[in-house]
C-alpha cells in the first residue's frame, strides 16, 4: 500500500465534530486506515460545519487554554485552489463562500 511505502508525517482532514455527512465519513475512513496501519502522523483536523456552529468556536477557544491543541496555518498560497473547490458546492452563493477564504485556517492538532 502506498501509505506504508511512503508514510506521511502530516495529514489534513475533517474533524469528527464536523456536521457534514461526507466530512464525518472522511474522518472515520482516515482514522481507521491510520489505526489499522499503525501509522501515527501529526493529524490536522479542520471543521467547516460544526454541530454547535454558534458556540463551538467559543467553547474550543476556552478548552484550548487547557489542551493547547488548536493551531493556525498560513494557507495563502492555496487560496485560488480553495476558491475553485468551493465553487463546486452549488449550495454556496459566491458572496457566502468568501468567509471561507481567509489566509489562515484553524486546525485541531494531535496524533
Amino acid at each position: 500500500m502506498i501509505l506504508e511505502k511512503f508514510p506521511p508525517s502530516e495529514v489534513y482532514f475533517p474533524h469528527e465534530k464536523d456536521n457534514h455527512p461526507d466530512h464525518k465519513a472522511t474522518n472515520h475512513i482516515v482514522q481507521t486506515v491510520f489505526k489499522k496501519l499503525n501509522l501515527k502522523p501529526m493529524m490536522y483536523r479542520y471543521s467547516v460545519a460544526q454541530k454547535f456552529d454558534r458556540f463551538g468556536p467559543l467553547v474550543d477557544s476556552f478548552l484550548n487554554l487547557f489542551r493547547n491543541n488548536i493551531t493556525y496555518v498560513d494557507i495563502s498560497e492555496f487560496i485560488s485552489l480553495k476558491k475553485d473547490a468551493l465553487k463546486e458546492f452549488k449550495i454556496l452563493k459566491i458572496k457566502s463562500f468568501n468567509k471561507y477564504l481567509g489566509k489562515r485556517e484553524k486546525f485541531y492538532v494531535g496524533k
